[in-house]
């Protein structure tokens, strides 16, 4: 256990961390590093203040943690022989995993608390899949993080910045937004490529997996939004700066599956909807390690 701060350093390093924000992760649109002095436009009651800012921590160390996850996955591409380009975006996606978690901190010190949250810091490690080709490895971590925890993150993001009135706070999900859409665009695109290439026997394996990642996935999910009673007067206000309830973000998660991801694996060839039904048959099986990123709480 230890303090996670997402402060930066009185170092020389400070400039080039600048200068890769401004440069490198730019995607052209108004970045919120670049209001001098952000604040909140509303007024709103401290229980809900303090609500969305426990909500911001939790979505801070899931980015924090996200950064580590597609790092994590560039040995096991290095591995399998991937592409420059490919392990060039997970660098990326990395980078932009720790952006998101500084300004969620942001957003944490605008709603008026310490973004400092008492967690572990050490990183998970990543599924190894043993006995799988390295090509299989690589790609069941990115089919997992980007098919389907960054494209659920997507939707509950879009979610959120529906929702929200705070013109500040609403810059941040933009941006998140547009990040993790790239996040998960890497892990459709790396599928829809590897897919007809592989053999008879690792798609038989791979079709295998898809059941238990999403048994695994549907827990991680369950777990992290567990029924909450907000009374409607807080829930309205927290709504105005972005926050999504826990029915809400279970909703969106089972919505996302079912009508985005499911059928375009089924056109891909996978049978994914069979896998979405024999999820139930897999109880307490484990896919490995496999990690929840990216997905608000």
């Amino acid at each position: 256990m230890g303090t996670l701060r997402l402060d930066v350093s009185d170092t020389a390093l400070r400039a080039d961390y600048d200068r890769i924000i401004r440069r490198l992760l730019e995607r052209g649109d108004d970045m919120p590093e670049l209001d001098e002095a952000p604040r909140l436009e509303g007024t709103y009651d401290p229980q809900v203040l303090a609500l969305c800012a426990r909500n911001w921590r939790i979505r801070m160390r899931q980015e924090h943690h996200s950064s580590a996850v597609f790092a994590g996955m560039l040995p096991q591409f290095m591995a399998a022989g991937a592409p420059v380009d490919v392990k060039m975006c997970l660098l990326r996606a990395s980078m932009d995993e720790l952006r998101h978690a500084a300004l969620c901190a942001d957003v944490v010190r605008v709603l008026g608390h310490d973004p400092a949250l008492e967690t572990s810091l050490e990183a998970e490690p990543m599924a190894e899949h043993p006995g799988v080709p390295d090509d299989e490895v690589a790609l069941r971590n990115l089919f997992f993080v980007g098919c389907l925890s960054e494209t659920v993150a997507v939707a509950l993001l879009t979610e959120e910045r529906g929702m929200c009135k705070e013109p500040w706070v609403a810059k941040v999900l933009r941006q998140l937004t547009a990040d993790e859409t790239l996040h998960a665009r890497m892990g459709w695109i790396w599928l829809r490529d590897r897919w007809p290439h592989l053999s008879a026997d690792a798609r038989e394996r791979t079709q295998e997996y898809l059941a238990f990642a999403l048994a695994w996935y549907e827990q991680c999910m369950v777990r992290a939004t567990p029924p909450a009673r907000i009374p409607a007067s807080i829930l309205e206000q927290a709504r105005a700066i972005g926050f999504a309830d826990c029915d809400v973000s279970r909703e969106l998660f089972y919505e996302t599956v079912e009508q985005v991801i499911l059928p375009q694996l089924d056109e891909l060839g996978l049978h994914a909807r069979k896998a979405w039904r024999d999820r139930r048959l897999m109880g307490d099986a484990i896919a490995g390690q496999v990690t929840l990123t990216g997905a608000g709480a």
